[in-house]
């Protein structure tokens, strides 16, 4: 997500080999966190912390479990799941379910 470029097969091995170095140097956790806030949410909202504030008007320490899947699904397909429409955010309450 911070170097984007075309999808295919070299690209993918070499984001493999990216994300095992990280993992290595790093360590799954600080991974995670830098994930969670480039990750993109549509709408031009980055990152967890922002999502949570624009989507639901709280910060993510005051999150609910149902609330954190809800935010979770919606990565998977920001256009799709845009909680500003209804049908987004049926599809992205319903994978919240799911997750």
């Amino acid at each position: 997500m911070q170097h984007p470029g075309p999808r295919s097969y070299p690209r993918k091995t070499l984001e493999a080999a990216s994300a095992l170095v990280m993992t290595l140097t790093h360590g799954r956790e600080a991974v995670l966190r830098h994930y969670l806030r480039i990750v993109p949410y549509g709408n031009q909202i980055h990152g967890i912390s922002y999502a949570a504030r624009r989507y639901l008007d709280k910060p993510v320490q005051d999150l609910s479990w149902a609330e954190t899947a809800f935010l979770s699904a919606i990565p998977q397909s920001p256009a799709r799941m845009n909680p500003f429409h209804a049908s987004g955010r049926r599809r992205a309450v319903a994978r919240g379910r799911r997750i």
